[in-house]
């Protein structure tokens, strides 16, 4: 039931799901967690919500209190600007090239 929702609202939450899930040893554990991101996915809408799943599947971990943190803290919305950033080191004389280390 709580997959087929989550394939509803995109491939992230599906994700976030399915590890939630699977984090338990006795799937019914996990049954309570999967509503409430249900829940969160009908407060905040599910763009937000696709989003902050997919910020979520940055961590180790995943739980609902770190998708609600994401959504209460509107960190689901900075999810364009880390994919836009650039973690290119510019030239600079100060670094050494790959000719410095034989």
């Amino acid at each position: 039931y709580f997959l087929d929702k989550a394939k509803q609202i995109g491939e992230n939450a599906y994700e976030i799901m399915n590890r939630i899930l699977e984090s338990r040893t006795f799937t019914a554990q996990a049954y309570k967690a999967c509503q409430g991101l249900l829940v969160l996915s009908a407060k905040y809408g599910t763009s937000r919500f696709e989003n902050a799943c997919k910020r979520a599947m940055l961590a180790s971990r995943v739980n609902y209190r770190l998708v609600d943190n994401i959504l209460t803290n509107n960190l689901d919305k900075q999810i364009e600007e880390q994919t836009s950033l650039s973690f290119i080191i510019p030239e600079h004389e100060n670094i050494r090239g790959p000719q410095a280390y034989h």
